[in-house]
């Protein structure tokens, strides 16, 4: 919010019952896509300038984690970093343009402050993502993207780059999804069971039980390993095209490709379409619940699974909002007059004193 003269973080309870919290982001005036961690203690977000930054809600400290000095991007109306959290909400992944014009991905460490790039910059590179279980980290790379970085060349263009997906093992420890399966056959022993082990059997089972749920209510701390990093990058069985990948749902890497949300389960290896002629989806931080719209609708159903035909259809029919014209004018007119300065091509703006020009209009 913009209601103390320039853009800040605002944190406030959903029934607006306690009073509202402010944290200075910078000397920025536009900072876009605060994200919070899984842990809900931190926040990133990157600003008009090509930083991308987190703030630790508890001291209000912001961290420079990167800066990208050398992209191409004008607008700089979104996070172009593309930044994901890890599950345990010690790393983030995000990608960085090179000196060669391409993105790289590169990963973060909230412990001791260092970034480690993970791709070679022999391909350009988008949407990195882990997955839920922190053995892999996700993204979609493309070897024909050519003059389309520069966004000048119109007439060089390939007419359709194409991205293909592709996994970092992040431990050398962890199996590849792919397993090599043996030809061998296995000779299995029948066993007899002693009817007087079922009780100590069931009490064992239960401490197992109780184990599990333990393990899955606290997140694993992420363990990677930067050597051989190109012998543990591995594709994935997907026709090359755009996506969008999300890693909240266990055992699956969600995607959008063009208008269709699919899955691609990685256990069974299979690739499964849930949902034509969407739009956009997001999914809970708990992955349980995925949001996705359909033209004008907008539905709420069960992640990772294809939803029942207008299940969960949200009524938006009734939805009424407050139009101030006198306040919106003024928020426009304070809006375009920071946009100019934060925007302009040079930082003295030809000499002008844009304070003197805010005053006089």
């Amino acid at each position: 919010s913009d209601k103390n003269g320039k853009y800040q973080l605002v944190l406030r309870d959903q029934k607006a019952a306690d009073q509202e919290v402010y944290i200075d982001l910078g000397k920025g005036l536009f900072f876009f896509e605060p994200t919070w961690s899984p842990d809900s203690k931190k926040v990133f977000f990157n600003d008009a300038h090509l930083n991308l930054y987190y703030v630790d809600i508890d001291t209000k400290n912001v961290v420079l984690v990167d800066a990208d000095k050398l992209a191409s991007i004008t607008g700089r109306t979104r996070n172009h970093f593309q930044p994901s959290w890890s599950f345990d909400s010690n790393w983030i992944a995000y990608i960085k343009s090179l000196a060669n014009g391409v993105d790289a991905v590169f990963m973060y460490n909230l412990e001791t402050k260092e970034s480690h790039q993970i791709t070679d910059g022999m391909s350009e590179v988008s949407s990195p993502v882990f997955s839920r279980d922190g053995k892999y980290l996700f993204f979609t790379a493309s070897t024909n993207t050519g003059l389309t970085n520069s966004g000048l060349h119109m007439s060089a263009y390939e007419r359709n780059p194409q991205y293909n997906v592709y996994a970092f093992i992040l431990s050398k420890n962890s199996a590849s999804l792919f397993k090599n399966e043996s030809d061998e056959e296995t000779i299995k022993e029948d066993k007899v069971e002693d009817p007087k082990n079922d009780v100590k059997k069931v009490d064992k089972n239960k401490g197992k039980e109780d184990a599990k749920v333990a393990a899955k209510s606290a997140p694993k701390k992420l363990n990677v390993d930067f050597d051989n990093i190109n012998n543990r990058i591995i594709a994935l069985p997907l026709a090359a095209g755009y996506y969008r990948l999300d890693g909240n749902v266990e055992n699956m890497l969600i995607y959008q490709k063009g208008r269709a949300i699919g899955a691609f389960d990685l256990e069974k290896l299979e690739d499964k379409i849930f949902v034509d002629n969407a739009r956009g989806f997001r999914i809970s931080a708990d992955g349980k619940k995925m949001i996705y719209n359909v033209g004008r609708d907008f539905y709420i159903v069960n992640a990772g699974q294809k939803p029942v035909p207008n299940a969960g259809k949200l009524k938006t029919d009734d939805f009424k909002f407050e139009v101030d014209p006198a306040a919106e004018w003024k928020q426009i007119f304070n809006e375009v007059w920071a946009m100019q300065k934060e925007f302009f091509y040079v930082e003295n703006m030809h000499g002008a004193d844009w304070e003197a020009v805010k005053a006089k209009y």
